[in-house]
């Protein structure tokens, strides 16, 4: 009897050992999932803002063009004047 209470009591200790190890283990993938949920976080607002500076310089870049056509025109103009 002695060595059953022996036994059972160890087992306990073992089971106990081991439930803080995945505690510890379960903070440790929380610590990490939610360091990693802020760098998708920071790497979308990088997207965005990169998009939206496309955006912008697509922008710019249609109306060069068009300033570029008027001066052509311009040009044409001038050029079936003289």
């Amino acid at each position: 009897m002695r060595e059953a209470v022996f036994t059972a009591r160890a087992r306990l200790k073992q089971a106990e050992l081991e439930a803080e190890q995945w505690k510890e283990e379960l903070r440790r993938l929380q610590a990490h999932s939610q360091e990693q949920g802020q760098q998708i976080h920071i790497l979308r607002q990088e997207r965005q803002a990169s998009q939206e500076k496309t955006n912008r310089l697509v922008c710019l870049l249609c109306l060069y063009i068009d300033k570029i056509k008027q001066w052509l025109m311009l040009v044409c103009v001038y050029i079936s004047i003289v």
